[in-house]
């Protein structure tokens, strides 16, 4: 696993679940590995850089959320058929997974991960489980979404995550406000 951020712990249980036999963990802040170790003492950390062995790879970091992001891997050691997941699911291939995938392994994002964290939330809230099938999945990337908030409330981010195309109605008022000279 690359990173050790809010998500991690959730994978960590599910490898667990899944009966891995190793978890290993890099982080670029080893501090904030060390403390992941201190719940889950099976979880060997190793410094940021360093690749062992492995059938599964999972990036856990930021890194891939901006187009020009590299993760510093050398693919072709890594070797071919090997599982490369990325929980970051817009873009929906970032370039670890491009180059992954150029090396003839198998690569997933994050967009399944993503979609079961809503349905669970949707089950806990609303006591009904919804049914996820072709068709869902094929409707929830469809719909257009319009998201309403007050000025840095944050819409845009939230847009940018869905991979939903923006209109950015702040900038246009924000340029009335000034024409104007209205403050806030």
């Amino acid at each position: 696993i690359l990173g050790s951020g809010g998500v991690v712990p959730s994978i960590i249980l599910a490898l667990k679940k899944m009966k891995a036999s190793k978890i290993i963990l890099s982080n670029r802040t080893k501090k904030n590995a060390d403390r992941l170790n201190n719940f889950f003492k099976e979880l060997k950390i190793i410094e940021w850089g360093e690749i062992p062995e492995f059938d599964v790879i999972i990036n856990a970091t930021s890194i891939g959320l901006n187009k020009d992001d590299e993760i510093n891997l050398n693919y072709k050691d890594l070797g071919s058929n090997k599982l490369f997941y990325d929980v970051i699911y817009n873009p929906k291939e970032t370039n670890f997974l491009k180059k992954a995938k150029a090396f003839g392994n198998t690569t997933e994002n994050g967009k399944m991960m993503f979609i079961y964290q809503a349905h669970q939330s949707f089950t806990i809230w609303h006591k009904v489980m919804p049914e996820i099938d072709d068709e869902v999945l094929n409707l929830i990337w469809m719909i257009k979404i319009g998201i309403l908030g007050a000025i840095g409330s944050g819409k845009t981010f939230v847009s940018k995550q869905f991979g939903l195309p923006v209109f950015n109605a702040d900038k246009e008022v924000l340029k009335i406000y000034k024409k104007n000279k209205i403050c806030f």
